[in-house]
């Protein structure tokens, strides 16, 4: 990881990108993905289409329900965006292998000293070499090493939060509180990670940022109002594979599942609310263009992927 860090940081926070506008090509950055990706096992179309689409929402803009268009932060070469898909398609895979393949991943949490950003596999469990082949493969020039840190502690992070979900929601008798749900599903949304990614790539500085106050408080509403709606989405999912892991679930023990739906509901619009109000008050800032354009992401990925997940069957 060396040679890709300053060791000094720059001073100040750097200001919104003002790249003139790139346009995706969907189409090529998928082809491209899934070249770069053929060592990764069971990887899929699908998880280079999503790392593709999500990327054009960050560099384009989107339009949102409300007919409102939130500015991308657009791109100075077609690489970022490649970087960045990469970044987001390894998210995907990730969280899938754990729930689909567990047998790849490793048996124990991992700790930060264990990812040693190395290209080869050398035995070590798959989570930890292909973070080293995502960082291998960001084609950027120096950045402080607060930045690298920054990325490198939330992946840990997100992927500690993916093990324990998985250990937790199918050992024998394990039952979440909604508030344990809620303090794992704060790390577990990958929105730490991501706001990490954008803000290396795009040189952004907000490792300076991360331990305000205002900024925890902000990423923990979009972590938990994107953790809330995938859980309403996904229960379904959930429910038939005998996974506990998810707000819904929790919380159906007491009100039954049409009332945990209409529950988690409520707390992911105040979630939501919250988050918002805090963005209106920062004004134009690279966090909150960021934090707008995921949000919206998550609107968009749940609304038009349907067939990702099973629907719920309320009346059950």
């Amino acid at each position: 990881m060396a040679n890709h860090v300053a060791l000094a940081g720059r001073a100040g926070i750097a200001a919104a990108p003002n790249f003139d506008p790139m346009c995706v090509d969907i189409d090529d950055v998928v082809d491209r993905l899934m070249l770069w990706a053929g060592c990764f096992p069971h990887f899929s179309e699908d998880h280079a289409r999503f790392g593709a689409r999500l990327a054009q929402i960050i560099v384009e803009g989107i339009e949102t329900i409300a007919g409102e268009m939130i500015g991308g932060l657009g791109s100075p070469a077609q690489q970022l965006i490649e970087d960045l898909a990469l970044d987001i398609a390894w998210i995907f895979w990730i969280d899938d292998c754990f729930d689909l393949y567990p047998e790849l991943s490793s048996d124990g949490l991992l700790e930060l000293g264990d990812f040693h950003l190395q290209g080869s596999c050398d035995g070590r469990a798959l989570e930890v070499w292909s973070a080293g082949l995502v960082a291998q493969s960001f084609r950027v020039d120096e950045r402080p090493e607060g930045a690298w840190q920054l990325w490198l502690q939330s992946a840990v992070q997100m992927i500690q939060a993916f093990q324990r979900n998985k250990l937790s929601s199918r050992a024998e008798g394990r039952r979440w509180t909604y508030e344990d749900y809620l303090a794992n599903g704060e790390i577990s949304s990958a929105v730490p990670h991501f706001v990490a990614t954008v803000s290396l790539l795009y040189n952004l500085d907000l490792h300076e940022r991360m331990d305000e106050p205002e900024v925890r408080g902000m990423i923990r509403d979009l972590s938990l109002a994107m953790r809330l709606e995938n859980d309403i989405v996904s229960a379904g999912n959930e429910l038939e594979d005998g996974d506990n892991a998810n707000s819904v679930l929790v919380m159906r023990h007491d009100l039954g599942l049409r009332g945990a739906v209409d529950f988690v509901e409520r707390e992911r619009a105040s979630h939501e609310r919250a988050l918002c109000s805090a963005l209106d008050s920062l004004g134009p800032d690279p966090l909150a263009q960021i934090c707008r354009l995921v949000l919206e992401g998550a609107h968009w990925f749940h609304a038009t992927e349907r067939e990702r997940y099973t629907p719920l069957r309320l009346a059950s």
